[in-house]
């Protein structure tokens, strides 16, 4: 018995090695088939908060982390982002600033994690707090010209918001706002309000409830005012020799109001027109302006028009015979024609006859003979001189 318990004895021994020593080969075969290889996972990993309280907010969301891992290469190769589950526990924590340390569990056991980076993060909890402000409708912009945008309205006008008390007690009213630009029909839109405090900064980290306000604005199409010029109409023509030296009216500019497509169509305001048929004076006139169809004018109805008419100028060359002075008795004395140049308006040109021009000659003291004199040119008021040819008279006395 005893020699059969021995020999099974050392039998076991036997198996028990060769057990470990075929474990060994295969650990070892395994190891060199499928090696444990220490990695950083490729992509930073998003963490994930528990725990939380009821009551509570967490004002900073941690940022992602990166996590090393050591595990066989077809474990590793396979280890996908949910395979690791990145935490933070808040449990029993209140409000305030915590650091709290990051746990990783991998759903392979056969992934250790070596190291996260960075293990721990600092986290900021305050108390969730909710109250009710006011809506308030806000315009941007303005409607087109010939339109007006009534007093907008809002839907609902209250609602509430939630987030940290210390940004909560901030809020003072939410503000939905509409742009007018370009609006030549009503407004209806639904809006997400942007929430301020008392000084009109935005608040922000809050919840809306509801989420969306409706707002409503009515553009109306009214009454347009426009400046317009105002036009002169001159029929007829002017005496000969006379021009129209210039045309001014008072007021130069009036307002009408109408419909707005009318006013764009409109370039200027007509006077009644004014007859310069014949006329050879200025003239003043009091005309009415023409309101046009679709429009009238605000104040002015008449405009005074002024025209100015003035005689054109020009030239007239005479030939007038000199006459004599200081000449000896008994004594005789003869010379050509002078031709006097005058310079004038037309009608006064067309009215002087040479017998108005007087050119004369001093012969006073002079002997017979042939002499060589300037003469004296006298003309009408309101003609000038332009020269006379000869400028000297040969004169000979007899």
């Amino acid at each position: 018995m005893r020699r059969f318990l021995g020999i099974l004895s050392g039998d076991l021994s036997i198996a028990v090695i060769a057990l470990g020593l075929s474990m060994a080969l295969w650990v070892a075969v395994s190891n060199e088939r499928n090696p444990v290889t220490d990695n950083y996972f490729p992509t930073p990993l998003p963490v994930q908060v528990t725990g939380l309280g009821g009551d509570l907010m967490l004002l900073n969301k941690p940022e992602p982390v990166r996590v090393r891992v050591s595990a066989p290469r077809d474990a590793l190769d396979k280890l996908q982002p949910e395979s690791l589950q990145v935490s933070i526990d808040l449990a029993d924590k209140g409000v305030g600033e915590h650091h709290i340390g990051i746990q990783v569990k991998a759903s392979d056991p056969s992934v250790r994690v070596m190291e996260i980076s960075p293990p721990t993060v600092i986290v900021r909890l305050d108390k969730e707090e909710q109250r009710k402000i006011p809506v308030r409708a806000n315009t941007k912009g303005s409607a087109p010209f010939g339109f007006v945008a009534r007093t907008p309205e809002v839907e609902p006008q209250e609602m509430t918001v939630t987030g940290p008390l210390s940004v909560i007690q901030s809020a003072s009213v939410a503000v939905a706002s509409v742009n007018l630009d370009g609006a030549k029909t009503g407004i209806d839109q639904s809006v997400i309000p942007a929430v301020q405090d008392g000084q009109g900064r935005m608040v922000e980290s809050i919840r809306l409830d509801p989420g969306e306000v409706r707002v409503q604005v009515r553009i109306e199409e009214e009454l347009a005012y426009r400046p317009l010029p105002v036009r002169t109409q001159i029929t007829g023509t002017v005496a000969s020799g006379y021009w129209v030296e210039g045309v001014t009216v008072e007021p130069a500019i009036v307002t009408v109001v109408g419909r707005r497509d009318v006013l764009q169509s409109l370039t200027a305001i007509d006077a009644n027109p004014i007859d310069i048929g014949g006329l050879g004076d200025s003239l003043v006139r009091t005309v009415p302006l023409i309101a046009p169809s679709g429009a009238m004018l605000t104040s002015s109805q008449t405009a005074t028009v002024r025209v100015s008419i003035a005689a054109v100028r020009g030239t007239s060359t005479l030939l007038v015979a000199p006459s004599y002075v200081g000449l000896a008795p008994g004594k005789t004395a003869t010379s050509p024609s002078v031709q006097v140049t005058l310079s004038g308006t037309v009608p006064a040109l067309k009215r002087v006859d040479p017998s108005q021009l007087k050119v004369t000659v001093d012969l006073t003291n002079l002997s017979t003979g042939t002499h060589s004199l300037v003469p004296t040119v006298v003309v009408p008021d309101g003609l000038t001189l332009v020269g006379i040819s000869p400028d000297k008279l040969s004169v000979e006395i007899k």
